[in-house]
């Protein structure tokens, strides 16, 4: 999935025959990763994007790339580092 994620305009999620899950890729990981369905299909982008999101509280894009993540990443950890520099 990690090579068609940044084309793909939706995914369709299936087992035995039927669809759990279809719509914009964003959906479909989702789903994939809050019930843990397919976890090996969840490309790793989306497993890091996930995690960061149960761990921080936080929101993040809806990651199609690597150079997406860092660009927001890095301004996230630049919003922190001067929220932590003001309150110092």
């Amino acid at each position: 999935m990690s090579r068609v994620l940044p084309y793909a305009s939706d995914f369709v999620l299936m087992t035995g025959g039927k669809i759990i899950a279809s719509g914009p890729p964003s959906d479909v990981l989702y789903y994939m990763g809050r019930r843990q369905v397919y976890q090996e299909g969840v490309p790793p982008l989306w497993q890091l994007k996930l995690k960061l999101e149960a761990e921080t509280g936080m929101s993040f894009g809806n990651w199609r790339s690597e150079a997406e993540a860092a660009q927001e990443i890095k301004a996230w950890l630049s919003a922190c580092r001067q929220g932590a520099a003001k309150s110092a």
